[in-house]
């Protein structure tokens, strides 16, 4: 059939383009939303909407946000930039609206094109700032060397990652998230290059520098071990494998401490987290830059979203709410640098109160049972990526991973709701 072939096409080019660039992946989602909408109207799918649907769309999928989103204007301090968030947060509501419509079969090859391109994408972004990367440092050095200062600030984090305009988090995020489909997704051209794709995605990881993805991907190492543990104990062999297992990340961890300890990376990872992670103001990590700890910020929003606990400010707040609550507790340096929240729901928290957060939490929750459910493994983890980079980063309202969580979010919920009604499990 011509429209699945065009859908399939067009979720091809938005996922390859996801990773490599941001304006690029959104002409991406527009062609993949113009194929759906094609597709939905040929088959005359448009005829199955009921109220049931409606319902569940907004309590049990990404639109649940811009059901927030519309609940708040009615109180907001900031009238004018919540009716703005609506644009940037209509992917939230139009991708599962349109996946609704669509079955089982098509969910599936959706997901397997997906997954390829979106590896594929991954792969091709790493090559690039890796590549560059390396030119930059043979032109600062002047010959073909490797030495620690590779992995120094000039190397790493923002510097490495600006040339494609990511934040590190962010395509961190992403690499982690391809490396958990080329391990646990069962497909022959990925699985062909399994080990020479894990070795770019875990270089790139380390010159990203960013700690909430080195979290992520150190958390689903302990899942894999875990289950290596629980397949492999009642056997001898497997316990050999889990020895071996032991052993390898033994030295790899060695190794990789005595190559980073005496690096920027290092410290971003030790004294510069400990600073981030208790209350500091106005003073400095390194001995040079004075800023404000990122728990002094946390504290600060907390306290200030206990002034309205229920329905928070209202939409679109958080800019001048976070402003204020600097301000009030002498955050100079948060204050002049016009820090963000840093944190998801804390956002939830101080723009739509606690009802907001649970009802956020309750859409978090309904995603991780219909994943366990349905036995789908990299739903289940995808879920515990976007649970665990919520306390580090408003990353939901970044444009960058607004169009990855609508799509793969809607689409594993979707697919789990209808193999648990397929299946009966």
């Amino acid at each position: 059939m011509i429209e699945k072939k065009i859908v399939l096409i067009a979720t091809a080019f938005f996922c390859f383009l996801m990773p490599i660039s941001t304006k690029l992946a959104n002409i991406g989602i527009i062609l993949f939303i113009i194929s759906m909408v094609w597709y939905i109207i040929k088959l005359k799918l448009y005829k199955e909407v009921s109220v049931h649907k409606i319902r569940s769309l907004f309590l049990n999928t990404t639109a649940v946000i811009v059901l927030l989103l519309a609940i708040g204007l009615f109180y907001t301090i900031d009238f004018s930039r919540g009716i703005k968030y609506f644009e940037n947060y209509s992917s939230y509501l139009i991708l599962p609206l349109l996946l609704s419509f669509v079955n089982i079969d098509l969910l599936t090859k959706i997901k397997k094109v997906a997954f390829r391109f979106f590896v594929f994408g991954s792969v091709v972004s790493s090559l690039i700032l890796l590549g560059n990367n390396f030119i930059k440092y043979y032109l600062y050095k002047g010959r073909f060397v490797i030495e620690t200062d590779l992995l120094g600030y000039f190397f790493t984090y923002h510097e490495f990652a600006h040339l494609l305009k990511f934040h590190p988090t962010l395509l961190g995020l992403y690499l982690v998230f391809s490396i958990i489909i080329i391990n646990e997704f069962l497909d022959f051209i990925l699985h062909k290059f399994k080990y020479i794709f894990f070795l770019i995605f875990f270089l790139c990881l380390v010159f990203l520098n960013s700690r909430t993805p080195f979290l992520v991907f150190a958390l689903y190492l302990l899942f894999c071990f875990c289950r290596l543990i629980k397949n492999n104990l009642n056997n001898r062999k497997g316990r050999l494998r889990i020895l071996f297992a032991i052993v390898g990340l033994m030295i790899l961890s060695v190794g990789l401490f005595f190559t980073i300890r005496k690096t920027y990376i290092y410290e971003r990872f030790s004294s510069h987290l400990v600073w981030e992670l208790t209350e500091n103001k106005g003073t400095s990590y390194d001995g040079i830059y004075s800023n404000d700890s990122r728990f002094s910020r946390w504290k600060a929003l907390f306290n200030k979203g206990l002034e309205r606990p229920i329905l928070g400010f209202g939409s679109g707040s958080e800019d001048t709410i976070v402003l204020q609550a600097y301000a009030e507790n002498d955050l100079v340096y948060a204050f002049k640098s016009k820090y963000g929240s840093h944190n998801q729901y804390l956002v939830f928290f101080l723009e739509y109160g606690i009802f907001g957060l649970l009802l956020f939490l309750h859409f978090i929750f309904v995603q991780f049972k219909y994943s366990f459910r349905a036995k789908n493994t990299i739903s289940f983890l995808l879920n515990g990526i976007v649970l665990i980079a919520c306390i580090f980063d408003s990353i939901l309202y970044l444009n960058t991973y607004i169009i990855f969580v609508a799509l793969f979010l809607n689409l594993f919920y979707f697919e789990n709701k209808l193999k648990i009604k397929e299946y009966k499990v």
